[in-house]
């Protein structure tokens, strides 16, 4: 997270999760880097985070990290590179925004060949943009089916998210 407003450091900066039970203060590291506590109990809630800068002049980047190992068959499915629909998009919504998630699929060598997502009512085939990427706008019906994607190749895919608070 950083602020758009020239001369304003990570350490300005002051956030906070604004649940009903309280505020709950969250640590923004220098490079702006910072972590969302998991708990049910928000994730229900759903709060806003809240900055201590001007309305408008925040940039938020997310870059959702996981670690560990996968099992066997999760790694199979890597291999064959197979994933489920609803993998490619945060789970949940933010329900105070308007927002568009899409997914961006970037090979690791160039090609012209579609993902394919195998829905109930037939294969959809998304082809890759002039500049070689691949972009799945989310879908909520497809998103309900959760579907297998397949991409053509190895590679790495990206959830984007536009948002307009009120």
């Amino acid at each position: 997270m950083s602020s758009d407003l020239p001369g304003v450091k990570p350490e300005d900066i002051k956030l906070y999760i604004d649940s009903r039970t309280g505020k709950i203060p969250l640590a923004l590291n220098s490079d702006g880097t910072f972590s969302l506590p998991l708990r049910e109990d928000l994730l229900k809630e759903n709060p806003f985070i809240v900055a201590n800068q001007p309305k408008g002049s925040m940039s938020l980047k997310a870059d959702v990290s996981f670690r560990g190992r996968l099992d066997p068959e999760d790694q199979a499915l890597v291999e064959q590179r197979k994933a489920r629909y609803a993998s490619l998009f945060f789970a949940g919504t933010i329900s105070k925004a308007k927002e568009l998630f899409w997914c961006e699929f970037i090979p690791d060598l160039p090609t012209n060949a579609p993902a394919v997502i195998h829905s109930k009512q037939g294969d959809i085939k998304v082809s890759p943009d002039q500049d070689g990427v691949t972009r799945i706008r989310y879908d909520a019906k497809l998103a309900g089916e959760n579907p297998w994607v397949t991409f053509p190749s190895r590679g790495k895919w990206i959830t984007r998210i536009e948002m307009e608070l009120p």
